[in-house]
Parts: structure tokens; C-alpha cells; sequence
């Protein structure tokens, strides 16, 4: 959903808000009972201007507070739901978990890891954005050329969940969704995956790292 439209639905809501308050009020403090049971017998007419010059008060504050918190979904970003049916992605994926390493050689080596972490989109709201993971990696080098699979299940705000299959190979690393639930069933995606590392390492036999990933997708 785009600004203006919000801006569009912002205004709708001020007039009905308006409007439904006004109604409410007017039922509310009706004047036979309003000014023997609130404002007392003595001045009735006075009473009841003060009366309806203080309901009008209150309603304009209402309507001020609705208005400020409206407006500041403006700028909120787009739900899954509004996602194109097909477009790129592009984020940032960082990660940490433990590594059991098998070092044969400085030219032969592997390794088995699992990591957990979490996306943020650029820019944010787009697809994958604000998912957490879990990844199950075998990484395999030999002679230098790394090589490995990776399966990751990302989990969204929403509760809907895929899974992503990762290959590596030689220096380039390639994704593709290959399952998924909720709004990710049927969708198809595949890119490439860059390593931003490496970064220190702050505890023995642990990894943390992150991605930038790009591609592109198509929604069912």
C-alpha cells in the first residue's frame, strides 16, 4: 500500500471518526438528563453549553490522537500481503551456530555446521524481511575449491515458513525456495548469495557471519 492510498484511508477515517463521535455524543448527553442529573436545576442553559463545549473538546482530542497514530503508519512498510506476484529481493542475512570442523590437510578439509539467525530486507518490508532461520550445512574444500550444500528452514512474522536450498560451488553460491507454507506454497525463488565476512571470532568452535543476497521470485 502505497502513501497516498493511506493518506486517502487517513482522511476517510478522520470524517466518519467525526461523524460517529458527534452522533455518540449527542445521544449521550441528551438534555433532559443531562442537565437534572449532571449539571444540576439552577442554570440548565449555561450547563449544558459548558457541558457540550467540553464533549467537544474531548472529541477534537480524540480525533488528534487517532489522526497522530495513523499517520505514522504513512510510513510503515508494506505487509507481505501487498508484495508484487513476481520482483527481486535483495537483504542481509546474518547468522551464528557451531562448526565441527575435520582439517586432513591445508588443501583438504570439511565441515559441518548449524546456525540460527535473522533477514532484514533493503529496503524493509520486502520479501524475507524479518525472517529468523535455521541452516544444516556440509561444506567439503579440496585443493582450495570449497564446495557444500546448505538447507535452510526461514520462519516470518506470520507464522509462514520455507525452505531454501543452497549450493556452493567454487566461489559462487547459488539459492532456490524449494518448499513452502502460507503465502511462500508454490512461490519460486533462486539468486546468489555473497559473503560479507570474515568477521572475528569471538568464541572457539563457533561461526558468525553474514550474506547478501539477491535475486528473484514469483509468487503463485
Amino acid at each position: 500500500m502505497n502513501s497516498a492510498t493511506l493518506r486517502a484511508r487517513l482522511g476517510n477515517f478522520q470524517r466518519r471518526l467525526v461523524r460517529g463521535m458527534r452522533v455518540s455524543h449527542r445521544q449521550h448527553f441528551d438534555r433532559r438528563k443531562l442537565v437534572p442529573g449532571i449539571l444540576g436545576r439552577r442554570h440548565p442553559a449555561a450547563g449544558l453549553s459548558t457541558a457540550l463545549d467540553t464533549v467537544e473538546a474531548h472529541m477534537r482530542r480524540m480525533v488528534a490522537l487517532a489522526t497522530i497514530q495513523a499517520a505514522v503508519c504513512v510510513g510503515c512498510p508494506a505487509f507481505a500481503a501487498d508484495l508484487p506476484k513476481q520482483g527481486s529481493y535483495d537483504f542481509m542475512s546474518c547468522y551464528s551456530g557451531t562448526v565441527n570442523a575435520m582439517d586432513f590437510s591445508p588443501t583438504h578439509m570439511a565441515n559441518t555446521s548449524e546456525v540460527r539467525g535473522t533477514v532484514m530486507s533493503n529496503p524493509p518490508g520486502g520479501l524475507f524481511d524479518k525472517v529468523s532461520f535455521r541452516c544444516l550445512t556440509m561444506s567439503y574444500a579440496a585443493d582450495g575449491k570449497p564446495s557444500g550444500m546448505t538447507l535452510c528452514e526461514g520462519v516470518d512474522k506470520d507464522g509462514d515458513k520455507y525452505l531454501s536450498h543452497l549450493v556452493v560451488d567454487g566461489g559462487q553460491s547459488t539459492r532456490k525456495v524449494v518448499a513452502g507454507t502460507g503465502k511462500y506454497a508454490g512461490m519460486t525463488a533462486s539468486g546468489t548469495t555473497v559473503t560479507v565476512g570474515p568477521f572475528g571470532k569471538a568464541v572457539s568452535g563457533q561461526v558468525q557471519n553474514c550474506t547478501h543476497q539477491t535475486g528473484t521470485y514469483t509468487l503463485k
